[in-house]
């Protein structure tokens, strides 16, 4: 879900954009709009997200490298010129995070008369074969609901010739995976896959990859987890995020096409320019309580009761929740004010209906207290992923109000983070 808002004295709605239907982006990103299985004339198996040619080794086989890292491209003019640009941002963004002074390691280039390239066009759901097929046009699917920055990182990496994280071989020793949870028609895309066909690149399992599944991926109950880390594993990391590459995410593209390893300039908007962010491990960071409100939010690990079972993070932390109650009230939250200008807001909630909602409130010293976001009437039981633009006039100080109407159900939120600039 994202919104856009502009401040002034007063705030004024821009546009309010909603994603079809409101889904997990983790999950988005793993086709969650198509993820049956299929074999057609051309012997293509699509797994999630991913397209295999089934005569292929995927990133074992040094054939479907791209020349000298060159990967031709075409978009589709069926995009509005704002996705255009958001998609060719996320391959100057990917060259930025791998290249280096000395030597161009992966470029995207607008296809000329190249034979083998991609084309990038709005089809149904997130999809990307696997490696250069060498069988001409390779057709990348970035859908409605899968233009954030983060996703169409994760496809290109896969048109580099990468798999998913939790697809390695040595997963377990890692991460369990709930079998009894998972939709039929997505089962494939958790098995393991051989080391003929998966080459590690000599590389550790990264839990933080933009590669891996998100906790919920697939998830018949969206309450319950189908992923969790070890005990240990993944302290501090949220599983199957899409805001940047990991350093092991740069360092295998680098080895993988020969160049220099260096993860040293990876580009994360979200951490250096962050204002507030916390996943509630153990506290409410820099947020503090409406005292004026009649309840108040607490952190909590475990099932909430009447809300989520598991944090969003990794599937076994914690989170910030409102509790249900028979008195109808409220509970709010405060940020600190902020005077940067333009800031994202970014983080996921939970809420389960029918009675009980979050609204996202803005407020300063000249501005009046405004809902910048409800989710009233929004009883979807899982976890959501939420992206809210407010541009304001450098120096007009406002904060952000988290205010749970509660009634019958909780209303939880995890992994907030707020950045100076434009939601990416």
């Amino acid at each position: 879900m994202r919104c856009v808002w502009t401040i002034g004295i007063a705030i004024i709605p821009l546009c309010c954009i909603l994603a079809v239907p409101l889904l997990d982006l983790a999950e988005i990103t793993a086709n969650d709009g198509d993820t049956s299985t299929s074999v057609d004339d051309t012997q293509e198996i699509t797994i999630g997200d991913v397209i295999i040619n089934a005569h292929r080794n995927a990133i074992s086989n040094p054939n479907m490298k791209w020349p000298g890292g060159i990967v031709p491209y075409t978009i589709s003019p069926l995009y509005s010129m704002d996705i255009q640009n958001d998609i060719v941002a996320a391959m100057r963004q990917l060259e930025q995070d791998v290249n280096d002074v000395v030597r161009v390691c992966v470029k995207f280039r607008p296809r000329t008369n190249e034979s083998n390239y991609i084309r990038i066009y709005p089809g149904n759901g997130c999809r990307a074969a696997i490696g250069m097929q060498n069988r001409g046009r390779q057709d990348i699917s970035i859908g409605r609901g899968c233009e954030a920055r983060g996703v169409i990182l994760h496809e290109l990496i896969h048109v580099l010739g990468f798999w998913h994280e939790h697809n390695r071989a040595d997963r377990d020793t890692y991460i369990n995976i709930n079998l009894t949870n998972i939709r039929d028609n997505t089962k494939l895309d958790f098995r393991q896959v051989s080391s003929a066909m998966l080459n590690t690149l000599n590389t550790p399992y990264d839990l933080g990859s933009i590669m891996h599944y998100g906790p919920y991926t697939n998830a018949i109950d969206k309450t319950i987890p189908v992923i969790t880390p070890k005990p240990g594993k993944a302290v501090g990391i949220q599983l199957g995020q899409r805001m940047a590459l990991s350093t092991w995410d740069v360092v295998r593209i680098q080895r993988w096409y020969g160049c220099t390893e260096n993860a040293s300039h990876i580009t994360r908007t979200y951490l250096t320019d962050s204002l507030a962010r916390c996943d509630f491990a153990s506290s409410m960071c820099n947020l503090t309580h409406d005292t004026t409100s009649e309840f108040r939010w607490t952190v909590m690990e475990g099932s909430s009761g009447a809300g989520p079972r598991a944090g969003n993070t990794n599937g076994a932390d914690s989170f910030l929740v409102a509790k249900e109650t028979d008195n109808n009230g409220t509970a709010r939250i405060l940020t600190p004010f902020f005077n940067v200008g333009a800031i994202c807001v970014n983080f996921f909630v939970f809420q389960r209906g029918p009675f009980s909602y979050l609204d996202v409130m803005a407020s300063g010293p000249i501005i009046a207290p405004v809902v910048v976001q409800s989710f009233q009437g929004n009883n979807a039981n899982e976890w959501l992923p939420v992206h809210v633009d407010i541009n304001a006039p450098v120096g007009a100080a406002f904060q952000i109000t988290f205010e749970a109407h509660l009634s019958s159900g909780d209303v939880a939120i995890d992994d907030l983070n707020i950045y100076k600039g434009r939601c990416i």
